[in-house]
């Protein structure tokens, strides 16, 4: 009976410790699914779809986004071509809770034109 129940305690902290070192992490575009409120600009909607919605002064509009994880630092893309916006924006991404992350924007590309840095 006693060795029933070490092995039950065994399985249940080799389970935990695989969950940890596995899925069960969020990764980091996990962490950025949901609203962000910005206190001075749009308000982001990012999907698990990849679509993103910029809501401001009442309007909203639709874009897409991705990250690039292999880049240094990471880098995350949001098209919003199909919009009045007209280009694709650029942002150093870096999560440091699942809860807060930092977005620099550093590039903007309008539409047939070439890609500006804004730093």
């Amino acid at each position: 009976m006693k060795n029933r129940t070490q092995l039950k305690y065994s399985a249940l902290a080799l389970l935990s410790l695989v969950c940890l070192a596995s899925s069960c992490q969020k990764s980091e575009r996990d962490l950025l699914i949901g609203r962000w409120q910005n206190s001075s600009g749009p308000n982001m909607i990012f999907n698990r779809d990849g679509s993103v919605y910029s809501v401001h002064l009442g309007k909203r509009r639709k874009g897409a986004f991705y990250l690039d994880t292999e880049s240094d630092p990471q880098q995350m893309v949001l098209d919003m071509r199909k919009t009045e916006i007209n280009a694709v924006l650029f942002f150093d991404f870096h999560a440091f809770s699942e809860k807060h992350l930092e977005l620099t924007p550093t590039y903007v590309q309008r539409t047939g034109g070439p890609k500006k840095s804004l730093m």
